[in-house]
């Protein structure tokens, strides 16, 4: 599904068949698909992929982590680059971490038995 990934902003107003045909797979594979993410329907998958771009676009706000200041940046934009450094990260780290298996992680350690 490169197509969705690549076409992420006209998929929000196309049909599942217009999505199928531009992206060369058959409509129930789309519904199969809606059906492995545990969505509801066409519209929770365009919201789901909609919200996936924006946090993606976030993340391309970025600071060079190599060279994040210039000689000639005030304390204000420094601080501010730092600030958007931290986010960046913080960003960042959020979309790896599934959350639902993070709260059963941390209910696993809780239940444990420890002496």
């Amino acid at each position: 599904m490169d197509y969705v990934i690549e076409h992420s902003e006209d998929i929000m107003n196309m049909s599942a068949s217009d999505i199928s045909k531009n992206s060369y797979v058959s409509v129930s594979t789309i519904y199969r698909i809606i059906d492995k993410l545990e969505l509801s329907g066409l519209q929770a998958f365009k919201s789901h992929i909609h919200f996936d771009r924006e946090r993606y676009q976030k993340e391309l706000i970025s600071v060079d982590y190599n060279y994040p200041f210039r000689i000639n940046n005030t304390n204000h934009e420094i601080m501010t680059k730092m600030l958007n450094l931290y986010d960046q990260t913080l960003h960042s780290t959020l979309n790896l971490v599934n959350l639902d298996e993070f709260g059963k992680i941390v209910q696993k350690m809780y239940d444990a038995n420890v002496m």
